[in-house]
């Protein structure tokens, strides 16, 4: 069987649950929304117009998720997150509880975005990444694989975090920064424009 079954569901409609059957929720649907198989909506949560829900991925109570969106397969969704027009969440991922994934951001495999973390417009987390609870990745950023943000950091626009790097928690990262390929910046450090510190050894 394809990964999808698809279901073309009019304006609120209620969402579905496939899994060897179909269960209604207290969720609703835009137009031609896509639900694949296995895929659970909760109660309260919201899909957008023309957006793709994967095969087993789980969507928590009350998301929110915006028009043109595509959530991977088996990638989770947590409670009252937002994901918002046209960004992309892809397989396995996880984007916690209240966490914001602003419009056209790209969310990698098997990233996780942590509860309260917020991805910025234009916004690339790349695959295995992570990006701590109430941190914040500005518009244009780019989180290379394996990267991870800690808890409370700003990552500002347009910096690049190169693959495997660490950000420890509250980090300020300066617009247009470069933290390069496994370089561990500690917990309450600042780094300006331009620093491109070399990994520790």
């Amino acid at each position: 069987m394809n990964q999808w079954d698809t279901i073309q569901t009019w304006s609120q409609s209620p969402a579905v649950h496939v899994n060897g059957g179909t269960r209604y929720t207290e969720a609703t649907t835009g137009e031609w929304v896509e639900i694949g198989v296995g895929a659970y909506i909760a109660d309260g949560a919201h899909i957008g117009h023309h957006t793709c829900i994967g095969a087993g991925a789980y969507v928590s109570y009350y998301a929110h998720i915006g028009e043109h969106v595509h959530i991977g397969y088996l990638a989770h969704i947590g409670y009252g997150a937002h994901v918002v027009d046209g960004a992309r969440v892809g397989e396995h991922a996880r984007v916690g509880a209240g966490a914001h994934v602003a419009a056209g951001a790209h969310i990698g495999t098997y990233a996780h975005i942590a509860d309260g973390a917020h991805v910025s417009p234009g916004a690339h987390v790349s695959d295995y990444a992570h990006i701590g609870e109430r941190a914040h990745v500005g518009e244009h950023a780019h989180i290379a694989a394996g990267a991870h943000i800690g808890y409370g950091a700003h990552v500002c626009a347009g910096a690049h975090i190169a693959a495997g790097a660490s950000v420890g928690a509250s980090v300020h990262i300066a617009a247009g920064s470069h933290v390069g390929n496994y370089t561990r910046v500690g917990a309450g450090s600042r780094l300006d424009d331009g620093v491109a510190p070399v990994p520790l050894p």
